[in-house]
């Protein structure tokens, strides 16, 4: 509640490395009760601004697991696009991609009704477990060629920090899309092209290219095909072709603007 004020006054919510995010929580359902650490989640005013719909990320303490994660999200079905958001993960899985465990639930905070929320999965090992994947680095990562810094951030970095294991598959990685930004690597040495091509399919099929952008993708290295894959989330929109055009059409994944739209692309 003081970080949502202070998010309210500036109109924005952002933590810093050393701020204290996490506070201590119990969650039940359906007469399991496990021991959680829970923050506020969302950048955006809309995640906050409402006093009865706060979004929530939220961590399963020890060796609980709540739906068979120990990570995830609690928010509005809005800000994923209602079904649409479920549908986008089913279509992911049927198409042989790493899909998010996506449903509804019915949730109650300190005895307050909040109403239909959804549980969205988050970034660790249960999620490469749910899709059948080797545990492997899960990072996202700026593909933009021009910037001069290193761009990549590992998900639980500190837990394996001492794991030399993850230490060298993450340093695989990191080479790996710097090599691809500065141009010394072709798409086909770094990503797995089949993956990424379905993809880029489906976000033309459905007409959103939101999950696409640089703050959105997330991606994951494979330590048995040595290839990164894509992890598509926060696609929240199903659009008609007519309003946006596709994305293809033997254009780089780099490009940043379609000539046939006014739409500005946000990609790198």
């Amino acid at each position: 509640a003081y970080k949502r004020q202070d998010a309210i006054k500036k109109n924005f919510l952002i933590y810093t490395p050393d701020e204290e995010a996490w506070v201590p929580a119990t969650l039940t359902h359906r007469g399991k009760t496990v021991k959680v650490d829970i923050r506020l989640k969302g950048l955006g005013a809309e995640h906050w601004r409402d006093e009865d719909a706060w979004s929530f990320k939220i961590k399963v303490k020890g060796d609980d697991t709540l739906f068979g994660m120990r990570r995830f999200a609690l928010q509005g079905p809005g800000h994923r696009g209602f079904m649409q958001g479920w549908y986008w993960h089913k279509l992911l899985r049927y198409n042989g991609l790493i899909a998010l465990r996506y449903d509804f639930v019915d949730v109650t905070v300190n005895g307050k009704h909040l109403s239909v929320y959804v549980i969205e999965e988050n970034f660790d090992k249960r999620l490469l477990e749910n899709n059948n994947l080797r545990e492997g680095p899960i990072f996202w990562a700026n593909l933009a060629p021009f910037l001069a810094l290193k761009a990549t951030h590992f998900y639980q970095s500190d837990k394996y920090a001492q794991k030399t294991g993850f230490i060298k598959m993450a340093q695989i990685a990191e080479n790996l899309i710097e090599g691809y930004r500065e141009g010394d690597l072709p798409l086909t040495k770094v990503f797995d092209v089949n993956k990424m091509g379905k993809l880029l399919a489906l976000t033309d099929l459905v007409g959103n290219y939101h999950t696409l952008a640089l703050t959105n993708t997330r991606y994951y290295y494979n330590p048995v095909t040595g290839f990164i894959e894509p992890i598509a989330y926060d696609n929240n929109n199903i659009n008609p072709l007519s309003k946006l055009s596709f994305i293809g059409a033997g254009r780089r994944f780099t490009d940043h603007e379609n000539e046939d739209s006014d739409w500005e692309w946000p990609l790198a």
